[in-house]
């Protein structure tokens, strides 16, 4: 599925998420239609409980839509069974969370190692991987440090470095800057940014920063679960 000549690499067709029944309902996301093309940063904004990061698990088959349809490079992948999902994400999705959700124990080459094993590359060449995916995003001297001794900055640019273990078409990012100053959080934006333009690679991002808003390619906001462009 990893085919980025696709002009199309994410769409939504008339995608709802809805929690719950009855009167106690919550519609958290509601009739979303999107087009997402490769090559692209885009920043999605919206208040506390608008339905962002429903819409980013969506997008990255983590969650199932109530109604409509997601598609990724033209494929449905919204009907697929338990079975087919996790390979879909391991093959074309690369997560970044805005808490890190990196392995105390490990180093940070560790880190992007482990999840190259699961992605099927081990032994040196996975190693050898992940050195140069931290080294890419200036790291190379933080290799074995452990999360406990690396800056915020750091710990996210190793999130960064992980979620492009086994080279995923699609980046999802879910306010990757919420917990890092200014000037670091800017710095892991142009990245993102840079990964995008260089790179060839679909990057959407959650985040509440008014003061990124400019390096993105295009913006949409989100509210009580309607999108907007």
């Amino acid at each position: 599925m990893n085919e980025t000549a696709t002009q199309t690499v994410v769409r939504l067709d008339r995608v709802g998420k809805t929690y719950g029944s009855g009167e106690s309902a919550v519609h958290a996301v509601e009739d979303v239609s999107l087009e997402l093309e490769p090559g692209k940063f885009f920043i999605l904004m919206g208040p506390s409980g608008s339905g962002k990061t429903t819409l980013l698990m969506l997008m990255g088959c983590l969650l199932r839509p109530t109604s409509g349809v997601v598609y990724l490079f033209d494929r449905k992948v919204s009907g697929l069974g338990e079975a087919e999902l996790p390979r879909v994400r391991r093959d074309n999705v690369g997560f970044i969370f805005q808490g890190f959700n990196l392995f105390p124990a490990l180093t940070a080459l560790e880190n992007v190692e482990a999840t190259l094993n699961l992605k099927g590359l081990r032994g040196e060449a996975a190693r050898a991987k992940a050195r140069d995916l931290l080294g890419h995003i200036g790291l190379a001297k933080r290799l074995h440090h452990l999360p406990e001794d690396l800056s915020g900055g750091e710990k996210q640019r190793v999130a960064v470095a992980r979620a492009l273990a086994g080279n995923p078409p699609i980046i999802l990012a879910d306010e990757p800057t919420g917990q890092l100053d200014s000037k670091t959080g800017r710095l892991i934006v142009e990245v993102l940014k840079d990964l995008a333009h260089n790179e060839g690679r679909l990057i959407f991002m959650v985040s509440h920063d008014t003061r990124i808003l400019g390096l993105a390619d295009r913006i949409f906001t989100i509210d009580d679960g309607h999108l907007k462009d």
